[in-house]
């Protein structure tokens, strides 16, 4: 299974290697893709593994949400919108 994370506190390339490799330390993941420019984080995993097993292997400047895309908000939104008229 494949997620997208949003990551905080990166400040520049010199963090891409060390948050690849935290995140690739971790059991169930096989692969990490990390972009600054994008603020994101790019994991796939063989098994579920919960978001705060993510968090804690990273530094704690650093922090890590599950992205939401806006595809799905808008989708959620415009339900919202039916069910009131």
């Amino acid at each position: 299974m494949k997620k997208t994370y949003k990551i905080m506190g990166m400040t520049c390339n010199n963090y891409i290697a060390p948050v690849g490799k935290y995140l690739n330390d971790i059991g169930h993941v096989t692969d990490v893709i990390v972009s600054l420019e994008n603020s994101e984080v790019k994991a796939t995993m063989n098994a579920q593994t919960n978001t705060q097993v993510l968090k804690d292997a990273l530094l704690e400047k650093h922090t890590l949400t599950e992205a939401i895309f806006i595809e799905n908000a808008i989708i959620i939104v415009m339900a919202s919108i039916m069910l009131i008229f």
